[in-house]
């Protein structure tokens, strides 16, 4: 696709997503830190998992203020792993600014965020959330820790790897830059269309030919046209032929040449004589201008004829 005044890289995630992908990043890394040496550390681990939780809340309320809007089409909705199938018949091929498999896998690890953070939070405040006993207090913490290596084992074995490690060059590093090159974009046709629609890119308007190149075309036809029309004797014809072409493109010296030869052959001297004139004025260095000199100084002369 041509594009006008095209952009190096198409922006992908805003500033605050880049920052938030950063903070989430470093907060999992010391919350797993935490978690793996609760002896020296795991005092900091309520700590900081209240942080992650805030940065959680805070996440959620942006996607549904910013995100789920009624004017945003479903397919375009980052989290819902679903809608792209309705316009792609490969199904999770990714035609949109994110494919299926990325939504599956960010809406994942939201659900795996939303269990450690539920979890968590009813572990640090037992009471007001009505935990009854020890017991119950127990299983809790059980969950909590499954639900944190479920986070972390979908973290490293899905969005990391296939997210990353085996992602696209042009996407690989777009969590951090927010940007995508344009050459990459290019292979997601919904993420195009929606960049289309927003003016970010502006298409060169595409004709299905120019008109400059149907005329080329044509008048070759032309020319072949009235070249087998002159062989065949049909001279009005070829003649008729000849000038259309020079009527589509005047400057087409070949089918004034041979004009000029089918009306010789025609028995017509003076007009074909009128055109070699018209095609040595116009065109002089053609390859074909010693032969149109050579017919004219032989018009009149009953054995002159051309050839085509």
């Amino acid at each position: 696709m041509n594009w006008i005044n095209p952009p190096a890289a198409v922006k992908r995630f805003t500033l605050q997503q880049i920052l938030q992908h950063v903070s989430a990043i470093l907060i999992s890394l010391l919350l797993i830190f935490s978690a793996l040496f609760p002896a020296r550390w795991g005092g900091m681990h309520g700590v900081i998992g209240l942080a992650a939780a805030l940065m959680f809340s805070l996440h959620l309320f942006s996607l549904l203020l910013i995100g789920v809007r009624h004017d945003v089409a479903i397919e375009q909705i980052a989290f819902l792993p679903f809608g792209e199938r309705m316009h792609s018949p490969e199904g999770d091929a990714p035609v949109g600014k994110y494919s299926v498999p990325e939504k599956r896998d960010y809406f994942l690890i939201l659900g795996w965020s939303l269990l450690v953070v539920t979890s968590g939070l009813v572990l640090h405040w037992p009471g007001k959330f009505g935990v009854p006993g020890p017991r119950e207090f127990t299983w809790l913490r059980i969950l909590h820790a499954a639900a944190g290596g479920g986070w972390v084992l979908h973290v490293i074995g899905c969005h990391v790897a296939a997210r990353f490690f085996n992602a696209p060059p042009g996407f690989r590093y777009s969590i951090f830059t927010g940007t995508v090159p344009l050459a990459a974009v290019e292979a997601r046709s919904g993420w195009i269309r929606a960049l289309v629609d927003s003016a970010v890119l502006v298409p060169v308007p595409l004709e299905s030919q120019a008109d400059t190149e149907l005329e080329t075309m044509q008048v070759r036809e032309l020319l072949d046209e009235g070249n087998r029309l002159t062989r065949e004797s049909r001279f009005d014809e070829a003649n008729a032929v000849f000038e259309e072409a020079l009527r589509l493109y005047p400057q087409y010296s070949q089918a004034r040449f041979n004009l000029g030869v089918s009306k010789m052959r025609q028995g017509r001297p003076e007009l074909a004589a009128e055109q070699f004139r018209m095609f040595l004025e116009t065109d002089p260095f053609n390859p074909m201008a010693d032969k149109a000199r050579e017919l004219l100084d032989g018009i009149g002369k009953p054995s002159v004829g051309g050839e085509l």
